[in-house]
């Protein structure tokens, strides 16, 4: 698989053993991670939900939910800003900063 929007849309079949796939996390993850990647935004924030929400038992050390907010957010994605914004006011996952979360 080459393009990120394929990439993605593999990587959910596997995580929701979707369009006939048998669910596999490690490789829908690997998907969705390759996809993100390639500054591809919905993938950018399925893994920041994944990770937020301790989907799958999901949780990255290397790439936490706000890492991928933020560039799904620079990226231009409303529902990313507005999920890193609202981190950075409750001061989860990051420290509590209420310039930056009305940045």
């Amino acid at each position: 698989i080459e393009s990120a929007p394929e990439m993605y849309q593999q990587g959910l079949n596997y995580l929701y053993a979707k369009r006939g796939f048998a669910q596999n996390i490690q490789a829908g993850i690997s998907l969705l991670q390759a996809a993100a990647e390639k500054d591809y935004i919905p993938a950018q924030r399925e893994l920041a939900i994944i990770e937020q929400q301790g989907l799958f038992g999901y949780h990255s050390s290397e790439h936490p939910a706000q890492e991928w907010y933020l560039r799904s957010a620079k990226n231009g994605d409303s529902y990313s800003q507005f999920e890193i914004a609202k981190m950075y006011y409750q001061g989860k996952g990051v420290d509590r900063n209420i310039v930056q979360a009305y940045a």
